[in-house]
């Protein structure tokens, strides 16, 4: 099996998720679905009619692989909001 480095180099825009799932020892299944409800903080997953489209940061990958806290995208909506709501009612 390959380094997460390995797999960077390879895929430097899109980790696959059959690859992401090999790393992680996971199914793929695992990796779609986790995509899918936004639990996974790697990446991202997209529906356009019936066929779901994945994305996987390999940087976030290996963030989230080496045990650093990684944002999900909720997370970092969440984080702007309040800074956002914070910076108005300074400027009041």
């Amino acid at each position: 099996m390959k380094t997460i480095d390995e797999i960077i180099q390879e895929y430097p825009d899109n980790v696959p998720v059959p690859v992401a799932a090999e790393l992680l020892g996971k199914c793929q299944m695992y990796i779609r679905t986790g995509l899918q409800n936004g639990r996974l903080p790697f990446g991202s997953a997209v529906q356009t009619s019936s066929h779901w489209s994945y994305h996987i940061a390999p940087k976030a990958l290996k963030s989230y692989m080496d045990g650093d806290r990684v944002l999900t995208t909720p997370e970092i909506i969440e984080q702007v909001v309040l800074r956002t709501l914070a910076a108005q009612e300074a400027a009041q």
